[in-house]
């Protein structure tokens, strides 16, 4: 009988326990906004700790993240802004308006890379040639969150630039874009010009998968060059431009 009490005992003061320390989480709520004109932003994300804490903002600026009681340091992203660190009190639940200053400068680019890099210290390199290079495309880790896209592919087609580069699709075809016009995707040859494939590199190396293979999941961030002429020679080799893809997992 002494053992059975001593067992539940054990079992309320678990319980006890798991009430304090769900507990000692609090939903801090605030807005994003532009700095200069009060605009709400959609799009902004929140990290904690290198990891992602909130989905992204709505039209209204909203948001909600849920933190510990302890005084905590976030950082605020949104493409075209520059990023800002907020530390947020312990205890605050209402943090009131984040005003977030556009990209202007060159020093507001360097304060965006610098802070990506802070997040993503891994990214070095990519932050680097996305402060340098100005033919490259660049998708940093809230570009590709943002974008909602399925797949690496998707993501290409959305941007300006980049929608007629050929791709290596699951079959094994030559993908060459989407004509907006007709709405029918070319394959092999083109306005009877020779078309082939973008490189796909990933860890340093030319990947033998085609871009549809790579879950965009796995992917932190990505580069793309259209051509051989905009290809960084590191990435050099092929005629048809190049893309990047930076992995969560090495």
């Amino acid at each position: 009988m002494p053992r059975r009490v001593a067992v539940v005992s054990v079992v309320a003061m678990s319980l006890i326990g798991v009430r304090g320390s769900l507990a000692q989480d609090r939903t801090v709520t605030g807005i994003v906004a532009d700095s200069g004109s009060g605009k709400s932003l959609a799009d902004a994300t929140f990290y904690l700790d290198h990891t992602a804490i909130a989905q992204a903002t709505k039209k209204d600026g909203k948001f909600q993240l849920v933190l510990g009681t302890e005084e905590s340091v976030i950082y605020v992203h949104r493409y075209n802004y520059v990023p800002k660190r907020v530390t947020i009190a312990a205890g605050a639940t209402d943090i009131g308006t984040i005003g977030l200053r556009p990209v202007k400068t060159d020093a507001d680019r360097a304060v965006v890379n610098t802070e990506g890099v802070r997040l993503y210290p891994q990214l070095n390199a990519f932050y680097k040639r996305r402060a340098t290079l100005r033919q490259g495309y660049f998708f940093a880790p809230e570009d590709i969150e943002r974008s909602g896209a399925r797949q690496l592919s998707d993501l290409l087609r959305l941007t300006q630039g980049l929608r007629e580069m050929c791709l290596v699709n699951r079959q094994g075809a030559l993908d060459c874009g989407v004509d907006p016009k007709r709405g029918t995707t070319y394959s092999g040859f083109r306005s009877g010009e020779t078309s082939c494939a973008a490189a796909v590199w990933t860890a340093g190396v030319a990947a033998t998968l085609s871009l549809d293979e790579i879950l965009i999941a796995d992917v932190l961030a990505m580069e793309a060059y259209a051509s051989a002429a905009t290809t960084p020679t590191a990435f050099s080799g092929s005629r048809c431009g190049v893309i990047v893809l930076w992995m969560k997992a090495p």
